[in-house]
């Protein structure tokens, strides 16, 4: 079954992405440790994503499209400057009223290596 993309919208200046390595390490008695990639995809990428003063309508895309995949269900979405999409999930996200008229939204994304 092919994966949702994420709605079109420009992320705001303030996002951020961050790596996290999964390392195994093995440390003997004299102090000698060795380190090694856990898995073949040991580096998962988190992506901080902020939608900032929005109409209502926009920000409310966004919500229901993660509501609908319920934190589990990967989708498609490309990170500023990088050539092609990544499969992410996205368990937390919030919602902030700036002014009678503006909304913002914050999303964190987690990549996804799943099947």
């Amino acid at each position: 079954m092919p994966l949702d993309s994420f709605p079109n919208y420009a992320v705001s200046a303030g996002s951020e992405a961050s790596t996290a390595a999964r390392v195994l390490r093995k440390q003997f008695g004299d102090g000698y440790e060795q380190r090694a990639a856990d898995g073949l995809n040991s580096l998962r990428k988190t992506y901080r994503a902020q939608f900032n003063a929005r109409a209502k309508a926009e920000v409310d895309t966004i919500d229901n499209f993660l509501s609908r995949k319920e934190g589990y269900t990967p989708f498609l979405f490309t990170i500023p400057g990088e050539a092609a999409a990544r499969r992410w999930t996205c368990e937390e996200w919030r919602k902030t009223r700036d002014s009678a008229m503006r909304w913002s939204l914050t999303a964190t994304f987690v990549e996804d290596f799943g099947l």
